[in-house]
C-alpha cells in the first residue's frame, strides 16, 4: 500500500460504521415495527351471547363491546372521553340488567372498575348535592309555613312528614332549631323553661 494513496473514506464515516457495529453487537437486529398501528382494527362480529341465555357474564361483555365497535382491551381501559364513558355505562347498565345476580364488586372485576363506580353508575349511590336540594326545599316551605304562623304539627301535616315518618313534631322542630329560624318559636321555648 502506498502511503500517498487516499483514504476513501471519511473519519466520520468510520466512527458512524464502528458504533453501528458496536450497537448491532449489543442489540441484534432491529425489529419491524408496525407503523400502521393508528389504523383502526375491524371490530369483532357481535357473539350470540347477545340472545343465549347461558352465556357468562363475560361472554356477554365482550358481545356488547362487539355490538358497539369496540374490542373488550378498549372497553376495561381507562380512556375518559365522553363516548366511551356512554359506551361503557351502557354495557355496565345491560350486563346488571341480564346478570340482577351480580354485586357491584363482581362488575367491577369484569370492567376493571372498582365497586363504588359501579354503584355510581348504577345510580345506587345518592348524591349529596341531590339529597341537600331536597331538604333545603322542604325546609324552606317549613319556613314560609312558620312564618305564616301555623303550629308545628300543622306543618307537618302540610309538608306530609307524618305519612313518612313517626316523629312527624319532632322532625319539624329540629329543622326549626337548626336552620335558625325567627325568633317566634325560640322565645316560647325560653319563657316556657324560665317560667
Amino acid at each position: 500500500m502506498n502511503m500517498h494513496q487516499t483514504i476513501s473514506t471519511s473519519i466520520e464515516a468510520r466512527i458512524y460504521a464502528n458504533a453501528k457495529k458496536a450497537k448491532l453487537a449489543c442489540y441484534g437486529r432491529p425489529k419491524v415495527v408496525n407503523v400502521a398501528s393508528g389504523i383502526k382494527k375491524e371490530a369483532p362480529k357481535p357473539a350470540k351471547a347477545l340472545s343465549d341465555p347461558d352465556a357468562s357474564p363475560m361472554a356477554f361483555i365482550k358481545a356488547k363491546c362487539a355490538q358497539h365497535g369496540i374490542s373488550y382491551e378498549t372497553f376495561i381501559h381507562r380512556d375518559r372521553n365522553r363516548r366511551m364513558l356512554e359506551i361503557r355505562k351502557e354495557i355496565i347498565l345491560a350486563t346488571h340488567e341480564r346478570f340482577p345476580h351480580l354485586n357491584p364488586s363482581q362488575l367491577g372485576r369484569l370492567a376493571h372498575r372498582k365497586h363504588c363506580t359501579i354503584h355510581y353508575t348504577l345510580g345506587k349511590s345518592h348524591s349529596k348535592k341531590a339529597q341537600m336540594a331536597e331538604i333545603n326545599k322542604r325546609d324552606l316551605k317549613a319556613k314560609a309555613l312558620y312564618k305564616q304562623g301555623l303550629a308545628l304539627e300543622e306543618i307537618a301535616a302540610v309538608l306530609d312528614i307524618a305519612a313518612v315518618l313517626d316523629i312527624a313534631v319532632n322532625t319539624v322542630k329540629a329543622i326549626k332549631d337548626c336552620r335558625g329560624w325567627d325568633k317566634r318559636g325560640r322565645i316560647k321555648a325560653r319563657a316556657k323553661v324560665k317560667g
